[in-house]
């Protein structure tokens, strides 16, 4: 697979004016912290997302339960 290949989500290195001259030891562990950024922030939409669902669950068990006392 060559670079163009990869998915755009795909992250090879950081490429940066920041990094440059840096040791690549340091270059790989901020590619590791940002990865874990990333992550951290998909886990909080994935749960927000699963917050919103089960909103939505409980306005639709209101709404059943107000039309069958309602009569409908």
């Amino acid at each position: 697979m060559g670079v163009t290949d990869r998915p755009q989500n795909y992250i090879n290195r950081i490429q940066s004016p920041a990094t440059q001259g840096l040791p690549r030891v340091t270059v790989h562990m901020l590619h590791h912290s940002l990865t874990l950024v990333y992550l951290r922030q998909s886990i909080d939409d994935a749960k927000l997302q699963v917050d919103r669902s089960w909103e939505a669950v409980r306005g639709s068990e209101n709404l059943l339960r107000r039309l069958h006392t309602e009569g409908f």
